[in-house]
């Protein structure tokens, strides 16, 4: 005759008892809304991640098009003032030899 197997196995020791690992319908719902709430929230974040980098990258962009856009305006500045300092020495040396040949009056009086 086979030894039955009793159906609740006894204590360790007295202090530990029997846990129960069915769950009622009621908890096993909670765990579920649990976990599809965190794979929401992981979704969420992932998807914040991407607006923020493809945010970032934007203006990494219009920061480089800023960037470039002064410079450019800056060198063009420099070969205005470039221009304007030559077009003065020009003048300059073309003053002094024209007072030399005599075109200009030397007394405006």
């Amino acid at each position: 005759m086979p030894v039955k197997a009793p159906e609740v196995p006894p204590p360790l020791c007295d202090f530990v008892e029997w846990i129960d690992k069915e769950m009622d319908e009621f908890y096993s719902g909670m765990i579920r809304q649990w976990r599809e709430r965190k794979e929401e929230r992981e979704e969420r974040q992932h998807e914040r991640a991407a607006r923020e980098k493809a945010e970032r990258e934007r203006r990494e962009e219009l920061e480089l098009r800023e960037l470039a856009r002064q410079n450019r305006e800056k060198e063009e500045r420099c070969e205005d003032r470039a221009r304007k300092l030559a077009r003065a020495q020009r003048a300059k040396d073309v003053g002094l030899e024209a007072a030399r040949k005599g075109k200009y009056p030397r007394c405006t009086q």
